[in-house]
């Protein structure tokens, strides 16, 4: 396994193609490939352990492939080094990924210079458990989602496939699943000040809270002011009283 520090192959000048082919490499550090003006660059059958930002600083004529290539550890903005010779030609150029296969992903793994190329993805498979969470924040902004592929039970699966499958259904049922949650939050607070109202008003009749009321209310005949009152007449029953005479 083959260990490349910067500037391996430095200020190399490639007037015809650029092959990387049946190759297996250690770590290859940023800087390792500084390569001027292949007319096209191709990296085929080939293993990488760890690769570095920006480890290919590859200015080429005309295309780039990677194809059947194993990317063990990749860092951020691996390829964005390489670049079109604007000198030599002023037509758009593309970076093709055929069938690579990458153990560990992230958003910019496949980031490019995209104002020298267009990214076209061939059948991407990521060495990573398809989930709805994860994957959609990894791969919402790389074009051609359809052409990823991640793990489901050992065996890879179309991204767009399985998020149509077991995301959507959650994000398309969001709305509803949020407003039942808030009419039953509502449902709840009315039921507790009903509940208040009704123990209060209960509590109020139980100790002859509209009695009192009544018997201190007033009434007012002929404009003339009373206070009402209740008149109680008990009646006891008392033996005769009898005198001896």
């Amino acid at each position: 396994m083959t260990f490349l520090p910067s500037r391996s192959f430095s200020e190399l000048i490639v007037n015809e193609n650029l092959l990387i082919s049946n190759s297996t490499f250690g770590t290859v550090k940023s800087g390792a490939f500084l390569i001027h003006n292949p007319n096209r660059f191709e990296v085929t059958d080939s293993n990488f352990d760890i690769l570095e930002g920006e480890a290919f600083r590859v200015t080429t004529r005309g295309d780039v492939l990677f194809k059947d290539v194993h990317f063990n550890s990749s860092y951020s903005s691996v390829f964005l080094g390489i670049s079109v010779n604007l000198a030599e030609t002023s037509i758009r150029k593309t970076i093709t990924f055929n069938t690579p296969v990458f153990e560990s992903f992230d958003k910019d793994a496949l980031r490019i210079n995209t104002t020298s190329f267009d990214l076209r993805l061939v059948n991407v498979c990521i060495k990573m458990s398809c989930d709805c969470n994860s994957m959609n924040s990894v791969f919402m902004d790389i074009e051609q989602p359809e052409e990823l592929y991640c793990l489901e039970q050992e065996s890879y699966i179309n991204y767009v496939e399985f998020r149509s499958r077991s995301c959507i259904l959650f994000a398309s049922n969001a709305t509803i699943i949020i407003a039942v949650g808030v009419a039953l939050i509502l449902i709840v607070i009315m039921g507790g000040v009903l509940w208040c109202f009704f123990k209060k008003a209960y509590r109020c009749d139980k100790y002859g809270g509209a009695d009192k009321k009544k018997k201190l209310s007033m009434i007012v005949p002929d404009g003339r002011t009373y206070r009402e009152t209740e008149l109680h007449v008990i009646v006891e029953r008392t033996d005769l009283l009898t005198t001896d005479l």
